[in-house]
């Protein structure tokens, strides 16, 4: 993250998130470096969708598609955007499991970014393996017969946070360049 606080200081740009299945991961990474002060004007844990709701006027997108989806990864950009009035504005949503959750696959996660008037929305499914040869997504909950402090349910989780990370400043290292996204999996639409 210290190249993405670098950047957005050498550009003179400030950023805002809004947080779902992350917990306020985006943000405390900012934080940690030195400098951050600058930058980051403000951020939403938006948790469980009470918070969608009240926070982001989320209502009618958990109605229609739910939390996890691309509607809620750009209202949630959105609204956080419009909030700090900052230029940058990052979301992530998704399911984090150990479970399907609105019918979607465990380690689904939707992000966007709003920069300079431009949406960029991305889909990922992030999956960690386990040695006992199982699958799960993401590595924020255990599975069933897993607990939580056993350390390699910890491994998973830094594995998917690191993912979280590096996607996210792969992406502001394109935009900031104005290289193409040269992986259009992972972005559905910019």
């Amino acid at each position: 993250m210290e190249t993405l606080v670098k950047v957005l200081k050498e550009k003179n740009k400030t950023i805002s998130s809004c947080e779902s299945l992350t917990g306020g991961l985006f943000a405390s990474s900012i934080v940690d470096v030195s400098g951050a002060s600058s930058v980051l004007v403000g951020s939403y844990v938006t948790y469980m969708d009470k918070a969608k709701e009240i926070l982001l006027d989320g209502k009618e997108v958990l109605d229609s598609v739910g939390a996890i989806s691309k509607q809620m990864a750009y209202l949630m950009a959105y609204k956080v955007k419009e909030k700090f009035n900052s230029n940058i504005a990052v979301s992530f949503t998704g399911n984090a499991g150990p479970l399907p959750s609105e019918n979607k696959e465990v380690g689904l996660v939707y992000s966007c970014i709003i920069i300079d008037g431009k949406e960029y929305h991305y889909k990922d499914v992030f999956l960690a393996s386990t040695t006992k040869g199982r699958f799960y997504g993401g590595g924020m909950m255990a599975t069933p017969d897993q607990d939580r402090n056993d350390p390699e349910h910890k491994v998973s989780v830094l594995v998917f946070r690191g993912k979280i990370r590096l996607q996210v400043l792969m992406v502001f290292s394109k935009i900031f360049t104005g290289e193409h996204l040269k992986n259009k999996k992972m972005c559905i639409t910019h």
